[in-house]
């Protein structure tokens, strides 16, 4: 197990005294945390990106004036299609 741990991360797990300051807790963290870390990371991303998505909508909604133009638009060039 050792083995593969040394393989994957690069590095000794007992020389990580020998490490720069700055890079050791983020190399430690990736490496001991694995999925875990990386669940969090795409989580955080994932809600970045969705609050992006949302303040878009609310700011193109405002310039437009009001979801009222906005769909009365969409409607006026065909782009709302219900189960016809």
């Amino acid at each position: 197990m050792k083995k593969m741990f040394n393989g994957i991360c690069a590095y000794d797990n007992y020389a990580i005294n020998d490490l720069n300051v700055e890079v050791s807790p983020m190399t430690h963290y990736f490496c001991q945390g694995g999925m875990k870390a990386v669940l969090w990371a795409d989580t955080l991303q994932t809600a970045v990106m969705m609050a992006g998505v949302v303040a878009l909508l609310i700011r193109g909604c405002e310039r437009m004036g009001g979801m009222e133009e906005v769909w009365r638009r969409a409607e006026e060039h065909g782009r709302v299609h219900h189960w016809e």
